[in-house]
């Protein structure tokens, strides 16, 4: 029965990123209509979020879920609706509820600020993301690249110091 209900949930995921990329006239117009004003650009949000819980459900001595990575997982998708809100007022109406309790709970800047921090959190939470991690990554590529850069800018520059001692023969 969980498979099934796993499967179900794939399909309802994936006929509704099929619904907003289909032209109008589809036969999955009402579904497109109701992502689009619901989360507006942030449609894929819930799209993601139904297929992953049909993955999971699919996913064999799958382990029990804990309340609180539930809940951090939660406030991180909230969280992110209503930063597409905020940024273009790109969350439909989901993302508009959402930004119009922060906003009044903090103004705009506060509710900026707490919609990161419930992002970030709920991240952290629910899939052990780092930031510090992140940051380390980072610094570690922009380190390479840099050395990558100095090597090339070395390879590619006129070896200056062996052609002033050389002289030149012929025979």
């Amino acid at each position: 029965m969980r498979e099934i209900a796993g499967v179900l949930f794939i399909l309802a995921g994936l006929l509704g990123g099929l619904a907003v990329a289909s032209h109008a006239g589809s036969i999955l117009a009402g579904l497109q209509g109701w992502l689009v004003s619901s989360f507006g650009r942030a449609w894929f949000v819930p799209v993601a979020a139904v297929i992953a819980l049909g993955a999971y459900m699919l996913w064999p001595r799958a382990p029990r879920p804990r309340v609180l990575d539930v809940l951090a997982g939660t406030i991180a998708v909230i969280a992110l609706v209503g930063l597409f809100g905020l940024a273009a007022q790109a969350g439909g109406s989901a993302g508009r509820a959402i930004d119009d309790v922060m906003v009044g709970l903090a103004g705009t800047w506060g509710a900026w600020a707490l919609l990161v921090a419930g992002l970030v959190i709920g991240l952290i939470v629910t899939i052990h993301f780092s930031p510090g991690a992140l940051i380390a990554t980072v610094v570690k590529t922009m380190q390479a690249a840099f050395a990558e850069r100095r090597r090339l800018e070395r390879l590619v520059a006129a070896p200056t110091d062996q052609t002033k001692g050389a002289v030149k023969t012929t025979p």
